[in-house]
């Protein structure tokens, strides 16, 4: 196994924000293959780097080093278990003391090490995770896709956009005009975030209704795809999965009215 190895079984789960990229996230780190990194936001700047191999490199390198051995080793595991990312709620407490145990060795983790893929959860990098394809074309991308007043009602819920909220920008989005309130600023964000996802027959798409509906159904279809096998605490995580309410359907802006139907109209026909 070598660093490039584990860049090309990786798997990017990836959508945009309140899509169910966090809870897919929790269930694919459950799996008894799957080392996982939470939201590494550094990524997002490395897709226009990549055509220099020092980068692709060090992006190698810490996947296999910073995710793969010290999170078999238990250095770089979140030991916070009120997180939503906490180590113990995908991989349990056994599991968390077997590797707390003692300190291990390269050569100790390099066989545990085999059979083992890294996954890392990042929303907001649909474009930056295609390009990476590119270079590494056996890793796996699961594209959340969400119907787009849920999305909407939660960002406007969230504040993430008004005018107040410290500069948040996506990294991947053209700057917005000026005049844009926080409304449609959100619907703007959904279709620009989830359209690429759509268009790429190299995404493994994840319907969040579908998800939310049919949990267990939904997470043996992903596994089965991905040739990943439960873990201990999997069902119970699966048995968590459940639709989070939303305030009232928001308005789409007239200026927005032909964009969110083309991106509508894709997911569809993609999802069906």
């Amino acid at each position: 196994m070598t660093p490039y190895d584990v860049a090309n079984s990786a798997i990017l789960i990836t959508g945009p924000a309140r899509s169910g990229t966090t809870i897919m996230g929790r269930v694919i780190h459950s799996m008894t293959e799957v080392e996982y990194a939470f939201e590494p936001t550094f990524l997002a700047l490395l897709a226009p780097r990549l055509t220099d191999a020092r980068v692709r490199s060090a992006y190698e390198s810490w996947l296999f080093q910073n995710v793969l051995l010290d999170s078999l080793a238990g250095r770089s595991i979140n030991a916070n278990c009120h997180d939503e990312s906490a180590f113990v709620k995908a991989k349990g407490s056994i599991e968390m003391a077997k590797r707390l145990a003692s300190s291990w060795t390269s050569e100790e983790l390099i066989p545990l090490a085999e059979g083992k893929r890294v996954a890392y959860k990042l929303p907001e990098i649909a474009r930056t995770g295609l390009r990476m394809l590119e270079y590494y074309p056996g890793m796996s991308i699961l594209g959340m896709v969400r119907e787009p007043a849920e999305v909407v009602a939660s960002l406007l819920a969230k504040g993430w956009f008004a005018n107040n909220a410290g500069g948040y920008y996506p990294l991947e989005l053209d700057e917005w005009p000026s005049h844009w309130d926080e409304l449609t600023r959100c619907w703007y964000y959904w279709c620009e975030m989830t359209k690429p996802l759509l268009n790429d027959d190299r995404v493994f798409h994840v319907s969040y209704e579908r998800l939310v509906k049919s949990p267990r159904s939904q997470v043996k279809r992903i596994a089965m795809a991905l040739g990943l096998h439960y873990g201990p605490m999997t069902l119970d995580i699966v048995g968590t999965i459940k639709r989070q309410k939303q305030g009232p359907e928001p308005a789409i802006p007239t200026e927005m009215w032909s964009r969110v139907a083309e991106v509508k109209a894709l997911m569809h026909a993609r999802l069906g």
